[in-house]
């Protein structure tokens, strides 16, 4: 093994390196700055130029051992945090009204939302003092800030241009196309709070498909990215529960075992004289409205299985083609299933399921 070889110059640069060490401080060639600034983490680590998001800082020595905030100035700057007085520094804005110390170790830090930040890297940096006078920085992290989305069209309807729905089945899957403003490649669209499974096409245009949801009307479609959010302000989705039956067809005039899918079973009651739901085959191309008549081709032995699966024969009379719809009862007389009164509307529960009796 070679013995490293003690020189001169070795030997002055390790005393000159300890005399630093034990003065607190450690040159480094080619950096004229001798502090170290404490690190710190943000979440998000980015957020919109308008302000408003509410970031999560960890670090350490946001407070004394007597639990009192060493931390008590926020601000942002585009340039690096250094101590000294933060209102001079680049692109510098106060966020101290924002800033809460819960410990020595995290902060929570809401933007003000008064503000208009300009689009591009910066930093967080938090101080000892107020943002006017002279500040030691306790921590700094790395922010990002970008414009936020826009929402202009939605499935080729302009947004603002009035109501309009997205129709889908319960089980999603229908496209989305969403076109807006700033868009990135972190964009998601979501419908009703669930996040959906977002293309980005370009900072003007995503798709999505829409994932699977409760039935119901006035669906929010919202797009975030990591600079913010927006939500349609008339463009929602309807979610209409659909029927898949398996067979799906069977032999004329015979009754048959089927197996339903869809959502919501479990809260329905079927087959008794007041039950609040029955199962009708109705020829295709029928739509049911208030003060029908329900007709009496309906499933019988239905055995909900759970929520989302039920099953049934068929009526032994059927011929043709049937659309398989589960109606809720509207108000009736007496017991009588076999009509819905006036002014009962007879709401339809489900579409699409298909079934169809031939002659084999």
């Amino acid at each position: 093994m070679r013995k490293p070889r003690i020189t001169t110059k070795r030997v002055l640069g390790a005393t000159l390196a300890a005399g630093l060490v034990v003065a607190g401080t450690v040159a480094l060639a080619g950096n004229s700055s001798a502090a170290t600034v404490p690190a710190m983490t943000i979440t998000p680590a980015s957020g919109s130029t308008a302000g408003g998001d509410t970031l999560t800082i960890k670090g350490k020595g946001l407070t004394d051992a007597d639990g009192t905030a060493v931390a008590v100035s926020a601000y942002y700057t585009t340039a690096a945090c250094a101590d000294g007085t933060p209102s001079s520094a680049a692109g510098y804005s106060n966020f101290t009204t924002g800033l809460t110390v819960v410990s020595a170790t995290k902060a929570v830090l809401v933007v003000p939302g008064s503000l208009s930040l300009a689009a591009g890297a910066g930093y967080v940096c938090l101080g000892d003092a107020a943002v006017g006078s002279a500040n030691t920085i306790v921590g700094s992290a790395k922010y990002t800030v970008g414009d936020a989305p826009t929402i202009t069209k939605v499935n080729g309807n302009t947004e603002g241009g009035g109501a309009q729905a997205v129709s889908t089945s319960t089980f999603g899957g229908t496209t989305l196309t969403v076109e807006g403003t700033n868009f990135t490649k972190k964009t998601v669209v979501s419908v009703a709070g669930t996040a959906a499974v977002t293309k980005f096409v370009s900072d003007t245009k995503v798709t999505a498909s829409i994932p699977a949801g409760a039935a119901g009307s006035g669906k929010a479609i919202k797009v975030t990215t990591e600079y913010g959010g927006v939500t349609s302000a008339d463009q929602t989705v309807t979610y209409q529960s659909v029927l898949k039956a398996s067979p799906s067809f069977g032999k004329a005039s015979t009754a048959v075992g089927v197996e339903l899918v869809g959502k919501g079973f479990s809260s329905m009651t079927f087959g008794a004289a007041d039950s609040n739901y029955v199962i009708e085959f109705v020829p295709g191309g029928t739509t049911r409205a208030a003060a029908d008549t329900i007709s009496a081709a309906l499933c019988t032995n239905i055995v909900i299985e759970n929520d989302t699966t039920l099953s049934c024969r068929t009526p032994s009379n059927l011929s043709g083609a049937y659309s398989i719809q589960i109606l809720k009862r509207g108000t009736t007389a007496g017991s009588d299933l076999a009509k819905v009164a006036t002014g009962g509307v007879t709401t339809v529960i489900s579409r699409s399921a298909t079934y169809t009796a031939a002659n084999f």
